[in-house]
């Protein structure tokens, strides 16, 4: 993954000749569960002014870390960490 600057703009490649500018910036993500187990990690995040019809959760910094289970008639997605799931420093 290519990281960038903080507020950063960069240009994307788009299906049009014309590139939305992008900001970009460290975040950090934080899931809970109803038992107060928390999972935080950091992650980069990018914010367009360009019209997005559904927003996009990404694999490179969130679901490369989680594995998921979808239990579609009780409407129901379970996410568990995977061993990819940065762990903090010791």
């Amino acid at each position: 993954m290519q990281r960038f600057a903080d507020g950063q703009l960069h240009g994307t490649t788009a299906i049009s000749s014309r590139l939305p500018a992008m900001r970009y910036g460290d975040v950090t993500f934080e899931l809970t569960d109803d038992e107060g187990q928390v999972l935080t990690w950091p992650a980069v995040v990018a914010f367009t002014a360009a019209p997005v019809r559904y927003p996009l959760l990404g694999i490179c910094g969130c679901l490369e870390f989680l594995d998921a289970t979808f239990r579609g008639a009780e409407r129901i997605i379970e996410l568990q960490p995977n061993r990819s799931f940065p762990r903090p420093a010791s």
